[in-house]
């Protein structure tokens, strides 16, 4: 029998909340999170606005070298914990506990900063750097913290890498890789990262309006994850059940590097393959 996947667990941060909690009562109110862009060297692009958090406080018990890392990082370590205590999960993961992080961008302002160094003529390298600058970094960070030593893996597939993670989690407890899930993603707001969506003319003049005028998007910082587990393991443990997952799926267009194709064959074969997962009929 096909094992039944429940979410426990949530932890979120973006320009409108600190938390989960906040994230559900600024949808509900249409709390903006948007604000104008003040860096001279982003003056020129379509976008004016994008969603900024502000400070993000390391944890006390965070060991010296994780508290020089990316930004990316703390972000996604915030989120994490606060869905490992949402579940109210209070010890380490362990060998049955894995880890799947999605993210666009990763450690992207690291590597900002250290383009900066080379263009002046400096070349700061060092192991610290190196690490930081990995799309797989905030991964291993993350099952550190979380005491996880199951699989640990990294999804990069751009606007799509946290619904990835999602369903890479749960195929890992399906296949019984793993019985217990953090899985999410992260991304902080980089100047290179809004130059490359701007040069896609995906940017929008001003606020965006989704499914309306003027078409586009405002790019911003967040992170969120869920903890997901086996059913049978979440109700043994008295857990709050917050939802199941059902099923996924995952296509690629073929069509073009960033145009999506006009039939939408993509989306069809991805929401297709994911009723056939669950299955359900539309």
């Amino acid at each position: 029998m096909r094992p039944r996947i429940a979410v426990t667990g949530i932890g979120a941060r973006c320009s409108v909340a600190s938390n989960a909690q906040e994230l559900s009562e600024a949808l509900r109110t249409g709390r903006r999170g948007l604000v104008p862009l003040e860096d001279p060297r982003l003056s020129t692009l379509r976008a004016t606005h994008a969603g900024l958090i502000g400070e993000i406080a390391p944890f006390e018990d965070d060991r010296d070298r994780v508290r020089g890392l990316d930004r990316n990082v703390h972000l996604a370590l915030a989120a994490m914990r606060e869905s490992l205590d949402n579940a109210g999960i209070d010890e380490p993961l362990g060998p049955h506990g894995a880890v799947v992080f999605g993210t666009c961008s990763g450690g992207m302002l690291t590597i900002e900063s250290h383009y900066e160094a080379l263009v002046a003529g400096r070349d700061p390298v060092d192991e610290d750097l190196l690490f930081s600058k990995r799309y797989y970094t905030t991964a291993k960070v993350l099952a550190w913290a979380a005491g996880a030593s199951g699989p640990v893996l990294s999804v990069v597939t751009a606007c799509a890498a946290g619904a990835g993670a999602i369903a890479q989690a749960a195929d890992l407890i399906r296949t019984g890789m793993a019985r217990r899930v953090v899985a999410g993603g992260s991304d902080v707001f980089a100047g290179s990262t809004l130059v490359g969506f701007d040069a896609l003319k995906a940017t929008t003049e001003g606020l965006c309006a989704p499914f309306s005028n003027p078409i586009g998007l405002n790019l911003g910082e967040g992170a969120a994850f869920l903890v997901l587990e086996r059913f049978e393991d979440a109700a043994a443990r008295g857990a709050k059940i917050l939802a199941e997952v059902l099923g996924s799926g995952l296509s690629n267009d073929a069509y073009h590097p960033t145009a999506p194709d006009p039939s939408a064959r993509g989306q069809l074969a991805a929401m297709g393959a994911a009723l056939s997962d669950a299955g359900i009929t539309p």
